[in-house]
């Protein structure tokens, strides 16, 4: 017999038939019994879909080998359920094997057998007769089965809601089921939820009115990503009658002409000139990025890679006498015949970056052309510093504008807002969606206001969460409406919606999707297809990649997803301009075929080439590389690019001059230009953080909140999710504070971590971090420490996670400062009792000091007098209110307000609504806008308890914000230079007791 050791604990592999686990149903051997609408969700041995000699919680609906970063296609074979007389076991065991008898047996699982819960099977039935009813299904859009409106595909390996709605309703009991076939073999079976458990609209958590539901009849439930490919079929149905002579409800449908399975890669960058080493250069997390930017990105995976900070204390610019090198910005400025450093962010940085990382560098040449990629790779991101004489920090891009095209995005530091995914779109080919471009693109009949949603458009859905983004806007009074009703959302493309505490950008229209979508399907990408890299081409009559012919000027892939050392470089008219730059790293990237000027049958473009580059490496020859650029003869700026495949260990680029150019270059004659050594990176560079195909952007976790269970926490605990379904997930702390793994332990308790941090990089504290490991499946969500190794949910729409959080109570003892890590601190994850993962812990938490407020009269903060600009405030809790500026003040009304407060009386928490406005210089302005009629005055926030929205409150009560939650104020600076900085932050703990 076989026999498993487990944690050195004998675990047997069956079970007694008649104990069959069934949510939290220990059931007996199973009896005829007649099945009605309120009594459906029973299951019995027959419905479990386990034989004689097999235990109820093997094998049901998990598939042999597949693993959450897998290909689909890796299931074949498997069969929730059905394993009859095989005697093969397909999938991990909930039970174990019986030992020999003269083991010494131990059930870990003894203690909470009957919590367990097993996939359904599907159903037995004599008869089978129609269910009459309607498909839908969320991937960035809600999509209809036969959609004929403008909205994207279904996209194949992409987790999908589906949605069921039946023409007739179904008592809310009913054990509604959903089969996923393949040519008639059974896959899994999901169980779908009923309609009071349709996932919300992401946007309820910045509202303070219950929104309506996206239906009130559909039943739903989650399609895993590895099922989602063509011929796949989806059976709903219920039974009724007798289980075995039972009458099968049921309709099938079929997934054809499914969008490619495309995978997109930013690759994002950040340019500090003149300086660097003391500046914080973190801006949005990654993994929030990444996560945010996946719901509205019609691909199936996501990748976020993030390259080491590109540290520059020179640089070459332009002038009317050519090129120069400059090593300070007031140096830059008195020489430069740029109006503005966008040439430095968008040519010599951005365009460099996407031109190496596309193979396409070394012809590309121009200091002073655009570029756009021929490939739907991904695109590259850059923003970035510059130092100024005084010592400050500025944003690099000073023009007024950003801008992007395929393969390539410039920004304005900050990526939590419009401005992203506006830009980022221009990469998947997006135009501005303003007044009349509808109607010439031909698609007025269903855009008739351009870029704003409509309710007949389809709703947005985020994969990530589980939740549908509404059409209209919402803030914290609810859906936002005018006149003429409801107001729809705005495309980024045409003006977009500004970010809040839950998500940072607005979700494209379906028409932009569908665009999208077209455009990475009909393009070529780089990738690995059966383990070759090269360019690839989809092919929809096929249903697969195919080898696409690689331009002659472009250089050929030879790796992918590999970690790089990207160099620039550029070419003048003086000596010193000839240079490369300091090297930059990532953790993945391209590399490509390099052309060799000893080479003779190099491409046309190459032909009078005279620059070229000598690599050295710790252990292999070096390898010469030729430029596309021949004599520089005047005032213009020549640049180059490459990727290098850092497992090859470069230590050194020399830049070479032949007096005779390609196909006659001149070696062992050249003349030396410039050496530069590449020393690697300094630390570890940045994971890959990955969205879809089993990831939930699994990047590091920030702590920047303190919050209290119950009152504050539901947005103040972030994770990292995978949704895998083979094993059960388990974790340990970098401390070892963890203990060893366990089984059945207590649901709702959480591991306790102490973690070292700085106090204004200077004094050693240390934080208190609970932590747990979170599954969640359907309707089903247990949250248990970190050790806990208990196979809980035997599902296949698992989600297995670790989630961690500040509370208050324990860290109401820190004072104010701002704490960060003083070392690195990481949670790994274990799958199959093998290192599966690191998750790492970052701390950016700030405490303020509070400010204790009587609201009994109304409040005016402290004062912020900027020189020669006006001031606005904000809030840090989107929850709260406005997180963004404007500029026009808006109508009459105030901007309101929602705090979070605890009746000191009851315990309970409610929320005050509060009117706020700016008082600036004797006027009243709203709260946020940048409008002012003069400068040189005091602009205080004003708060008072809004007359109406408050009716709740208890007469004689008092309410008090939550230490974790005060009021947090911020005041900033509208004008240009220093536009967007703090002036004041003032944290207001609010106590208000209602007049009796």
């Amino acid at each position: 017999m076989m026999v498993d050791v487990w944690n050195k604990v004998l675990i047997p592999r069956a079970w007694p038939v008649c104990l069959v686990i069934v949510g939290l149903v220990f059931l007996g051997c199973g009896n005829q019994k007649e099945i009605g609408p309120g009594d459906e969700g029973q299951d019995t041995v027959s419905d479990i879909g386990t034989d004689a000699g097999t235990d109820a919680g093997t094998d049901a609906g998990t598939d042999a080998g597949t693993d959450a970063g897998t290909d689909a296609g890796t299931d074949a074979g498997t069969d929730a359920g059905t394993d009859a007389g095989s005697g093969t076991d397909t999938g991990p065991d909930l039970g174990p094997d019986v030992p020999d008898e003269t083991d010494t047996y131990v059930n870990p699982l003894a203690e909470c057998l009957t919590d367990l819960v097993v996939a359904p099977s599907w159903f037995e039935a004599t008869t089978v007769v129609p269910l009459a009813g309607s498909f839908e299904f969320g991937q960035t859009h809600v999509v209809q089965a036969v959609e004929e409106r403008i909205a994207p595909r279904l996209l194949q390996e992409r987790e999908t809601l589906v949605l069921f709605s039946p023409e007739e309703p179904l008592n809310e009991s009913t054990d509604l089921r959903i089969g996923v076939f393949e040519d008639e073999d059974l896959l899994g079976v999901l169980r779908a939820n009923p309609p009071s458990q349709l996932p919300e609209a992401l946007e309820q958590s910045v509202s303070n009115t219950p929104l309506d539901p996206y239906s009130t009849t559909a039943w739903s439930a989650f399609l895993p990503w590895k099922w989602m490919r063509p011929g796949v079929t989806l059976r709903v149905g219920h039974l009724t009658g007798l289980i075995d002579e039972g009458v099968l409800h049921q309709q099938d449908h079929t997934f054809q002409e499914l969008g490619a399975p495309h995978h997109f890669t930013i690759s994002r960058s950040k340019m500090v000139l003149f300086g660097g080493s003391d500046l914080d250069m973190s801006t949005l997390d990654a993994t929030r990025l990444a996560r945010d930017y996946y719901g509205s990105l019609p691909a199936s995976e996501l990748w976020l890679v993030d390259s080491t900070p590109w540290l520059l204390d020179y640089f070459v610019v332009n002038t009317l006498e050519g090129p120069r090198r400059v090593e300070s910005e007031g140096e830059r400025v008195a020489i430069t015949s740029d109006a503005d450093r966008w040439a430095i962010l968008k040519h010599q940085f951005v365009l460099r970056m996407s031109a190496a990382n596309t193979g396409r560098g070394l012809v590309l040449t121009d200091g002073w052309t655009g570029d756009s990629s021929p490939y739907s790779f991904g695109t590259s991101v850059g923003m970035g510093w510059v130092r100024n004489d005084d010592g400050n920090y500025v944003d690099l891009n000073n023009a007024p504008w950003a801008a992007g095209w395929t393969g390539w995005t410039a920004l304005w530091l900050g990526e939590c807002g419009n401005a992203f995914i506006h830009e980022v779109g221009h990469s998947l080919t997006f135009a501005h969606f303003v007044g009349g471009t509808a109607a010439s693109w031909g698609i007025a009949d269903e855009y008739p206001q351009d870029g704003v949603n409509l309710a007949s458009h389809p709703w947005g859905f985020d994969n990530t969460r589980r939740k549908f983004r509404t059409w209209y806007r919402v803030d914290g009074n609810g859906p936002v409406s005018n006149d003429s009703g409801l107001v729809g959302k705005r495309d980024p493309m045409n003006g977009g919606e500004g970010g809040n505490a839950v998500q940072c950008f607005p979700q494209y229209t379906a028409y932009h999707a569908w665009k999208g979508q077209n455009w990475m399907q009909d393009s070529p990408t780089i990738r690995r297809v059966n383990g070759q890299v090269g360019l690839y081409k989809w092919n929809a009559e096929n249903g697969a990649y195919e080898l696409y012919p690689v331009a002659a000027d472009h250089q050929i892939p030879t790796g992918t997803d590999v970690p790089v050392v990207t160099l620039i470089g550029t070419l003048g008219n003086v000596s010193d301009t000839c240079q490369t730059y300091p090297p930059f790293y990532w953790t993945s990237g391209n590399t490509f075929e390099l052309p060799d000027p000893a080479t003779d049958e190099l491409p046309a473009v190459f032909n009078g080439a005279r620059w070229f580059l000598a690599i050295q490496y710790e252990s292999q020859p070096a390898k010469r590389v030729l430029i596309a650029r021949g004599a520089i003869e005047d005032n213009t700026l020549g640049v180059y690019s490459l990727n290098l495949p850092w497992a090859e260990r470069p230590t050194q680029v020399d830049l070479y001059y032949s007096e005779t150019g390609y196909p006659n270059v001149d070696i062992e004659g050249a003349s030396l230009m410039h050496s530069r050594t590449i020393d690697g990176p300094a630390k570890a560079l940045s994971p890959v953080v990955k969205v879809g195909r089993g990831y939930v952007a699994n990047g590091a976790l920030t702590l920047n909140r303190r919050c209290t269970p119950g009152v504050d926490c539901a947005n103040h605990q972030p994770q990292s999710a995978w949704r895998i379904t083979d094993e059960a997930l388990h974790f340990m702390d970098e401390g070892g504070e963890t203990p060893e793994i366990a089984y059945c332990m207590e649901v709702d308790d959480y591991t306790v971590l102490n973690v070292p941090v700085l106090k204004d990089q200077e004094t050693p504290a240390t934080l208190i971090v609970h932590a747990q490991r979170v599954l969640q499946a359907g309707s089903n969500t247990v949250a248990v420490p970190l050790n806990d190794a208990t196979p809980w949910y035997d599902l296949p729409d698992l989600t297995q996670a670790v989630r961690v959080w500040i509370p208050f109570e324990e860290n109401s003892g820190l004072e104010a400062g701002h704490y960060t890590n003083a070392e690195d601190y990481r949670i790994h994850g274990h799958l199959n009792g093998e290192p599966f993962s690191e998750t790492s812990i970052k701390v950016d938490l700030t405490v303020h000091e509070l400010i204790d407020v009587d609201l009994a009269e109304p409040y005016y903060s402290p004062g912020v007098n900027p020189p020669e600009s006006s001031a606005y405030y904000v809030v840090q809790d989107g929850s709260m209110g406005p997180t963004g500026s404007v500029w026009w003040d808006g109508p009459a009304n105030p901007v309101y307000l929602y705090a979070p407060v605890v009746d000191q009386d009851t315990g309970e928490l409610t929320t005050l609504k509060l009117d706020s406005y700016k008082v600036a210089c004797g006027d009243w302005w709203d709260l946020n806008t940048g409008q002012a009629a003069g400068w040189g005055c005091d602009h205080q926030a004003w708060i008072k308890v809004s007359e109406e929205g408050n009716e709740g409150l208890i007469p004689g009560h008092t309410y008090v914000s939550p230490g974790s939650s005060p009021l947090v104020l911020i005041g900033k600076r509208w004008h240009q230079p220093n536009a967007g900085k703090i002036l004041g932050i003032f944290a207001l703990r609010l106590h208000y007791t209602v007049p009796e």
